[in-house]
């Protein structure tokens, strides 16, 4: 007989925790299909050429930001948040504003 656990509780990234906060944290963004992005496997597209590709880009990268920071502590959020110039906060890494 299979026995189902299901984690009902968040592992938010804490000073002690990241090896026990990273695993949960990959597979939350594979399942958003944006681990490449985040990872660096994957660059952003050139807007000009490749427009499409460049907005799904963006799209997973915010959604991949959004997810991150939805499993960060109080601690380590003000930390981050504090050490971001201001222009970068809340952007996402590697989002890439086209130039008109």
């Amino acid at each position: 007989m299979a026995t189902e656990v299901v984690r009902k509780s968040k592992i938010l990234l804490s000073n002690e925790n990241y090896t026990l906060w990273l695993l949960p944290i990959k597979a939350k963004l594979y399942k958003l299909k944006a681990l490449n992005i985040v990872t660096g496997a994957v660059t952003c597209p050139d807007f000009e050429t490749d427009k499409d590709n460049f907005k799904l880009y963006n799209k997973l990268n915010e959604d991949a930001y959004a997810k991150i920071v939805q499993y960060l502590n109080q601690e380590v959020l003000a930390y981050v948040s504090s050490a971001l110039p201001t222009t970068n906060k809340f952007k996402g890494l590697g989002k890439t504003t086209p130039k008109f």
